[in-house]
């Protein structure tokens, strides 16, 4: 986007248990595995449970963001 070059952040940093902690407060049990997280859904979803997954996750990771934001992580 603007050039420059984008790495994940160490694993020191937790982002992945962030992301989780987020989630789970939304109701979303996501299992971090370092910088991921990895979800396991019923093998019979309809496209609302996908479309409610999708919107907890998104609404997860920018919470996590603004929280590394604000410490000066992003």
């Amino acid at each position: 986007a603007d050039g420059q070059e984008q790495r994940p952040h160490g694993d020191e940093l937790g982002v992945g248990k962030m992301v989780s902690g987020e989630a789970d407060a939304r109701g979303l049990i996501v299992r971090p595995i370092e910088n991921l997280n990895v979800m396991s859904p019923p093998l019979v979803v309809t496209r609302d449970d996908v479309d409610a997954i999708v919107s907890r996750l998104r609404d997860a990771i920018v919470a996590a963001e603004a929280k590394f934001a604000a410490a000066g992580h992003c």
